[in-house]
């Protein structure tokens, strides 16, 4: 739009075998890295003398993307990319720093099945409930979940905190139970109907669950046990004193994330010692504060944990956008360029200036 006024000759289009700029569009952050990881291989094939040094990856939402990165770029053995990741002001949290956010966010709200899949698809989660054995060529957890109607909601109790309607239907569990009777019973009695509740009459057929292995399905259930219990210690009670909210947050952090990925032990050592032990030391111990209040307060803190997220100190450099965009490389790949990602806007009271003057560039 701003070249419109040119006339056609002061244009320079790219050649038609110009692939120096692409765009791609995936849909989950897991993938949308995936795709990084592949152009990047790529340019290692395309550019003569290319230098891991050489690579500047932008990541426009480092908070969600970041619990990601090990996956996507050290995934796989032979196309293993070293990388570093820099916090850039403390905004590009560690992936286990940004992991627990994540799920306690995702504690506070309706639990969708967008949430659930993005849950599913943290390596540190993943691990903890050995569900990474779920990435073969059939079904995923997710696609389970949505053919058994799983909307949103761990249970029928969590959804009436939303809606006043009562609805026994559509919640993890409820699903998680479909699927479950759908393999235990006889191959001819699949279609049958399974009462929503004692109380109704309401009836729904039986899921099938040809290929979804009674093993992993107990393992997807055990994820959605711990993190109901997850979310009844977090949410079921009213405000805490620090030491409180420490003891929960470190059960947590022992039930819903794994340790043996990366430096996420080292990173658990360190929220214990270098967080949860100074808040307590400096609050007042019988001070009460409401969930979000001690969020935002962990929330300011975590980014202490913000270290480099690659084997030693050198490889592709990882950034946030926000930061780095100026920074000169000879390959630079843009990530999370998502609608309410990018272009971001700033929360920002009216009587700021950057409100009242607003100009481009801000």
């Amino acid at each position: 739009r701003t070249a419109a006024h040119l006339p056609p000759e002061a244009l320079c289009p790219l050649a038609a075998n110009d692939a120096s700029l692409t765009v791609h569009a995936t849909h989950t952050l897991l993938r949308e890295l995936e795709v990084c990881r592949d152009r990047i291989l790529q340019a290692f094939q395309e550019l003569e003398g290319l230098r891991h040094e050489e690579i500047l990856i932008l990541l426009a939402n480092p908070r969600e993307q970041a619990p990601l990165i090990e996956a996507a770029l050290g995934g796989g053995s032979e196309a293993r990319l070293p990388f570093r990741l820099v916090g850039g002001g403390g905004l590009a949290l560690s992936p286990f720093a940004a992991s627990l956010l994540q799920v306690l966010e995702c504690l506070q709200g309706r639990l969708t099945l967008n949430e659930v899949q993005e849950l599913l698809e943290n390596p540190l989660i993943a691990d903890r409930f050995d569900l990474n054995e779920a990435d073969g060529d059939g079904p995923t957890l997710v696609e389970w979940l949505q053919d058994a109607q799983f909307r949103w909601g761990l249970t029928p109790e969590h959804r009436r905190i939303y809606q006043e309607v009562p609805e026994p239907r559509w919640n993890l569990f409820w699903a998680l139970r479909r699927l479950g009777l759908g393999g235990l019973v006889a191959e001819g009695r699949r279609d049958t109907v399974l009462a929503t509740s004692e109380d109704t009459s309401a009836t729904v057929p039986l899921e099938r669950t040809n290929g979804l292995g009674l093993a992993l399905l107990a393992r997807l259930a055990r994820f959605a046990t711990q993190i109901s219990e997850a979310r009844n210690l977090w949410c079921s009670a009213g405000p805490r004193c620090i030491a409180d909210w420490n003891q929960a947050l470190g059960t947590i952090v022992r039930e819903c994330l794994s340790t043996r990925i990366g430096n996420a032990a080292a990173q658990a050592a360190a929220l214990h010692r270098d967080i949860l032990e100074p808040l307590s030391k400096a609050a007042h111990p019988t001070l009460p504060l409401e969930a979000s209040a001690y969020l935002r307060l962990l929330t300011e803190k975590l980014p202490a944990l913000s270290d480099s997220g690659s084997r030693g100190s050198g490889g592709m450099t990882v950034a946030d956008l926000r930061h780095y965009a100026g920074v000169p490389a000879r390959v630079v790949v843009v990530a999370g360029l998502d609608d309410g990602i990018f272009p971001r806007s700033e929360d920002r009271p009216a009587w700021h200036p950057l409100v009242l003057k607003p100009a481009t560039g801000d």
